[in-house]
């Protein structure tokens, strides 16, 4: 066959070839790895350099914030300071016995819904159909209402049913009562739930921002304690059948009017630190006594005008200014010249 006869290993790489390509990709990790500069691409040698003056600049931010934290004195604050602080101490105390109520009647009347008369899947249907409404209406009750009044109202709304469901029988004189202890029920699930939307958001606005995760702590870890207690609450009935639901409503009761210990937090800017809690009686107080005060002055301030207008209408008469009798006398001057 006439024609050109190529080599046979034209279509085939050398060695070499591949050598060049590997120590190629090495230098290229090499001047990657060692920040070197490379000449023969411009637009890599600019994003180096772009990245080199980032790094730079944040070494140097970094730098001027640590030296501007070194001269100043940062106070480590520990869960020993909630004890230490009267008020903060009162806050945990009391937010923590509201959680453990709230946790136990909450989860034991879920949990205890079985024993009530009728059918027990439509029950615990109920029992978390309640929720949705509970929810809805404290979100928009704690924007006019503030907190503690709406918490203490929920806790009350949920005790009384509770207690009065205790001494109503399932049939009485063979009249069904289930359907009405069944809705007291409801109605005390629907106020602690209630209770529940409202302690969340509660809690960590009675607790200054270096402690505030402490705090919401403690209280978060009560409520455990009274999910812990509320599988055994029926227990109680053992003794008397109405007994488990007279403690849920009363130590429900009870909870809400310790709401009445912890301050408003409404419309008023989360703590910073530990003074401003303590300063939030303090400045109640001044708030209230300049208020008295103005409305003090204001009122000497109006006894004064009216008695000032009183004696320069019972003063002397020349020392009145009248128009008409000083052009009356002007006349009578006028006629006898």
């Amino acid at each position: 066959m006439n024609g050109v006869v190529l080599p046979k290993d034209i279509f085939r790489r050398r060695n070499s070839d591949y050598d060049d390509d590997d120590n190629d990709e090495k230098t290229k990790m090499q001047i990657f790895a060692n920040g070197e500069k490379d000449s023969a691409d411009p637009e890599r040698r600019a994003k180096t350099k772009k990245t080199e003056n980032f790094i730079a600049r944040y070494r140097r931010l970094r730098h001027q914030r640590i030296r501007s934290d070194s001269g100043q004195t940062t106070n480590r604050y520990t869960l020993l300071d909630l004890i230490r602080h009267p008020m903060l101490r009162t806050h945990a105390a009391v937010m923590g016995s509201i959680w453990l109520v709230i946790t136990y009647v909450y989860y034991g009347i879920t949990l205890n819904t079985k024993d009530l008369a009728g059918n027990r899947y439509l029950n615990f249907f109920l029992t978390g159909l309640v929720e949705i409404p509970a929810y809805t209406v404290s979100f928009f009750v704690i924007k006019t209402w503030g907190r503690r009044l709406p918490l203490l109202c929920f806790h009350i709304l949920a005790g009384v049913p509770l207690i009065i469901s205790a001494f109503i029988s399932d049939t009485a004189g063979g009249t069904g009562l289930f359907v009405l202890k069944t809705a007291c029920v409801m109605i005390g699930k629907f106020g602690i739930t209630a209770s529940f939307g409202i302690v969340f958001l509660y809690s960590p606005e009675l607790f200054p921002t270096t402690l505030r995760s402490q705090g919401t702590g403690i209280s978060s870890f009560c409520g455990r304690v009274g999910n812990m207690i509320a599988p055994f609450a029926t227990a109680l009935d053992v003794f008397a059948p109405w007994l488990s639901a007279v403690v849920f409503g009363t130590v429900s009761v009870a909870g809400g009017l310790l709401v009445l210990i912890l301050p408003e937090t409404l419309n008023r800017p989360l703590p910073q630190s530990i003074e401003e809690i303590e300063q939030w009686t303090t400045t109640t107080t001044t708030e209230k006594s300049s208020a008295v005060s103005a409305q003090t002055t204001t009122t000497t301030t109006t006894r004064t005008r009216i008695s000032a207008g009183v004696v320069t209408e019972t003063g002397d008469d020349d020392d009145v200014t009248d128009p008409f009798t000083t052009s009356a006398k002007q006349s009578d001057g006028d006629h006898r010249l």
